[in-house]
């Protein structure tokens, strides 16, 4: 995919309500710090998580032969908190200010699937999207992708990326690391 197609793509996907559209190739599996965090013991009475830890540092076993992955994220930030004070900013999550994002973002991404068919010539079986539920490390992909960092508790700088696609074929892959 040339920097011009990406761009494309890029813009396409954004005119879903995205504001944040990032990709990072699969070129390897994540770093094991996963893994030495389960078998430190620490995702506590999260059982469920022992099952899916191989997946979630490498996106190949959720879809062979994954090559690239979209992150798409939507800003929580309201602008009528700018200006507010210490005791007034809100001490809840932001994203609990809004509708479920479970629900509200699920038709956008299958909308987004349906570009990346078109554009990218993918079927349905070549790519996969999550709204946080997959056992995909979205904030690490974010990271690799550049925007963000991962770490306990935190997400992207700007936006929540909690939406990715991971998709089979090199068509979607950027040919740049990451953007």
């Amino acid at each position: 995919m040339t920097l011009e197609e990406r761009e494309s793509l890029r813009a396409e996907l954004r005119s879903l309500g995205f504001d944040e559209v990032r990709f990072a190739a699969v070129d390897a599996p994540l770093e094991p710090r996963l893994q030495q965090w389960m078998e430190a013991g620490m995702h506590a009475d999260m059982h469920w998580m022992e099952r899916t830890v191989e997946k979630r540092l490498d996106p190949r076993l959720v879809l062979d032969e994954a090559q690239s992955v979209v992150l798409l994220g939507v800003n929580y930030w309201s602008e009528q908190w700018r200006n507010l004070g210490a005791s007034e900013t809100p001490r809840w999550a932001r994203y609990a200010l809004h509708d479920d994002y479970h629900d509200t973002i699920k038709p956008a991404l299958e909308r987004a699937g349906k570009i990346l068919e078109a554009k990218c010539g993918l079927t349905s079986r070549e790519y996969r999207y999550y709204v946080d539920t997959g056992p995909v490390m979205e904030r690490v992909w974010a990271a690799r992708a550049g925007v963000g960092y991962a770490g306990k508790k935190r997400d992207a700088d700007l936006a929540r990326v909690r939406q990715l696609a991971v998709s089979r074929r090199s068509a979607c892959a950027p040919r740049h690391p990451a953007g």
